[in-house]
């Protein structure tokens, strides 16, 4: 009986692709941010906080949000974790709510961004929902809140730096 060799190109490609497909599910919608060149993600940042939203129109409800609590840690890999509470201060219940933390080192420099999402959904007048998010990891000594964002609108928010 003749023993089939097996290439190891091919076995290699099945595990990054199995590495992959396990770090996509894990992961969700929040690893796209390692997935772009750091220039592009600068850019992006750039480009989207020159321009703010307009204000609402006359007779448009505020969506506003207060960032009751916030913790900036570095996970064992380093990944930058900002875990908090937020608060829904708005006459109106927010919805797809994604927040983003600017990173700083010792220096006060920028070294990234967090993103993530409130983990509840749609968050009520006066209700409070914890959030997570993730960033890249940068030696990073102290975090503050960048924006927020429901359904495409920007959000009035009070927050802090830690």
């Amino acid at each position: 009986m003749e023993k089939q060799s097996t290439n190891p190109w091919r076995v290699i490609g099945w595990i990054v692709l199995g590495l992959l497909v396990l770090t996509l599910i894990f992961c969700g919608g929040t690893c796209a941010l390692f997935m772009k060149g750091a220039s592009d993600v600068a850019s992006e940042r750039r480009s989207t906080s020159a321009s703010p939203s307009p204000p609402p129109a006359r007779g448009e409800p505020v969506l506003a949000l207060s960032i009751d609590e916030m913790n900036c840690t570095a996970s064992r890999g380093g990944m930058a974790i900002v875990e908090g509470f937020a608060t829904n201060t708005g006459p109106e219940a927010l919805r797809f709510v994604s927040l983003q933390f600017r990173l700083r080192d010792k220096s006060g420099q920028h070294v990234g961004f967090a993103e993530g999402h409130l983990q509840v959904a749609p968050l009520a007048p006066g209700q409070r929902s914890p959030f997570k998010a993730l960033g890249p990891s940068e030696p990073y000594e102290r975090c503050n809140f960048e924006s927020a964002i429901a359904g495409g609108k920007a959000i009035r928010v009070s927050a802090g730096t830690q």
